[in-house]
């Protein structure tokens, strides 16, 4: 009797051990490699998504709404104040804009993430205003959306944007964008996402670019989701990558050994297909690869309606601590890309490194980039379309 005691007590204070063990490694992992548990959940919604998409179901969003074809966009006349406004057409912006450009001016439309938007600051202080508003004659028309991808941002494009006949097209991209081109279900990528909504993507087969549709193409679909989440999420996580390589949350999470077997487990899966190897985009991985091919088409999509495509890189506060430290760009594998196809693109890191050794990079990049750090985008894209040309209406074919 007292045998089997004192073995079940030894086996406890084993079992014990090997927790707080644990749970020091979970530690240790987070604060010297940046390394955490963030698990899919693939069987609930929490209950902020729940809120959120009963919003949306009951047609009380104010600034942002659902799209069957983008997943999610700008609601036509929307508001969020203090911050954002947009006008009827669903355009971030304080007036209205004409089917056509105005004789003599250059009319030029933004598509992309929070980046382009504008995320963190008004309407008077985003990028895009702060551009047109210095350069007369200069008509931009913004048409970022918060948490877009590259996928959808072309579809805007297709679905919006060139009925608007630009002479100049920006496409925005973000360097953490790369991710968002294999995801299809925001909250498996960004648990805490403010868009709990899924989306489109692209795939490539046989080396084509083909579309997979929104998965809920209609409102109905996340009634479903909130009344059965497991039997949704699964389909959801068909074509996304975050799904099928992230461990997926259960009950038994609440033990740190079996949090730690599960990262370890991550870990080793992620070296099967990285999205990023040796701090670079990987050119092998299915990410970049539809990336860039989403690029292709966005490109020669713009030239054939006859505008001028101009990609500009975005890059995030990490981007910039990292190019002070002189480290590799993460994002060069892709500008290796645009230059091999002759693409004209803008490096955005420049524009902070105009700034010099005095500016405070958490200043100007909180989050999404401050009010002066929008100017300082501005006022560098001013600088470059003037050396370029672009600024002169002549510099453009006629009206297409």
């Amino acid at each position: 009797m007292r045998q089997g005691i004192f073995y079940a007590v030894l086996a406890l204070a084993i079992w014990a051990t090997l927790e707080l063990f644990s749970w020091f490694g979970m530690g240790a992992l987070a604060s010297l490699r940046g390394i955490r548990y963030v698990p899919v959940n693939v069987t609930t919604i929490s209950d902020d998504h729940r809120r959120i998409l009963e919003r949306l179901l009951q047609g009380t969003t104010t600034y942002t709404d659902y799209s069957a074809t983008l997943g999610w966009t700008i609601k036509p006349g929307g508001a969020a104040p203090p911050l954002y406004r947009a006008n009827a057409q669903g355009i971030r912006a304080d007036r209205e804009y004409s089917p056509h450009p105005t004789p003599g001016t250059v009319r030029v439309t933004a598509f992309g993430d929070s980046f382009t938007h504008g995320d963190g600051v008004g309407n008077a202080d985003v990028w895009t205003e702060v551009l047109a508003r210095s350069t007369p004659g200069l008509e931009i028309l913004n048409f970022g959306v918060g948490g877009f991808g590259l996928d959808q941002a072309l579809l805007r494009y297709r679905l919006e944007g060139r009925a608007y006949r630009p002479h100049l097209v920006l496409i925005g991209f973000m360097t953490e964008n790369i991710k968002r081109s294999v995801n299809v279900y925001r909250p498996f990528y960004a648990p805490s996402t403010g868009q709990p909504l899924s989306k489109p993507r692209f795939v490539l087969r046989e080396g084509q670019l083909s579309l997979l549709e929104n998965p809920i193409g209609s409102l109905p679909g996340y009634q479903a989701l909130m009344a059965d989440p497991a039997p949704v999420l699964r389909r959801l996580g068909e074509h996304d990558y975050f799904y099928q390589h992230q461990p997926h949350s259960s009950r038994w999470d609440l033990l740190p050994s079996v949090r730690l077997v599960k990262l370890t487990l991550d870990q080793v899966q992620q070296q099967v297909e990285p999205i990023v190897r040796d701090g670079r985009y990987n050119i092998d991985a299915e990410a970049f690869a539809v990336t860039a091919a989403t690029f292709d088409a966005f490109v020669a999509e713009v030239r054939a309606d006859g505008a001028r495509p101009l990609i500009l890189i975005f890059p995030s506060r990490q981007d910039l601590q990292r190019h002070a430290h002189q480290s590799p760009r993460l994002h060069q594998p892709l500008l290796d890309h645009f230059d091999s196809r002759g693409f004209q693109y803008v490096d955005l890191l420049a524009a902070f490194e105009a700034c010099g050794s005095g500016c405070l990079i958490t200043a100007l990049v909180p989050g999404h980039y401050s009010a002066a750090g929008n100017r300082m985008v501005a006022e560098y894209l001013a600088g470059y379309l003037e050396q370029q040309g672009l600024l002169k209406r002549e510099s453009y074919p006629a009206a297409p």
